[in-house]
């Protein structure tokens, strides 16, 4: 299979998990392509002075790949500023929250897979 970027599902979701801004996802896969792994591979981008709302993963863990702008990221109770190149990594039961501080939007990769049952 081979999906050109012009032709990739979006979804653009206001205020995510009670924060502010829009967040804009092009879908690399759809959760159906996936197979039964996770629930998103997607390129986001967070508004300038957007927030994803502080929120915690049940049932999977979630990579997010800083590609551009300025952030900062609470991850259970350490907050961190990150750019490009750095890598957030938030297991299953961990709390995390992304805050656009850039004057850009903040732009990463966010994949979302399931915790297997074995785990």
């Amino acid at each position: 299979m081979l999906r050109k970027k012009d032709v990739r599902k979006v979804t653009e979701l206001k205020n995510l998990f009670n924060g502010s801004g829009f967040f804009h996802q092009q879908h690399i896969l759809t959760q159906e392509e996936m197979d039964g792994h996770g629930r998103l591979f997607a390129d986001c981008k967070l508004s300038f002075g957007g927030c994803v709302g502080g929120h915690v993963h049940h049932g999977d863990s979630e990579v997010c790949y800083f590609l551009s702008g300025k952030g900062r990221v609470t991850d259970d109770e350490t907050v961190y500023e990150v750019e490009a190149g750095d890598t957030n990594f938030v297991k299953d039961g961990q709390y995390h929250k992304i805050e656009n501080i850039g004057d850009e939007e903040l732009r990463y990769i966010a994949l979302i897979l399931y915790t297997p049952k074995d785990a």
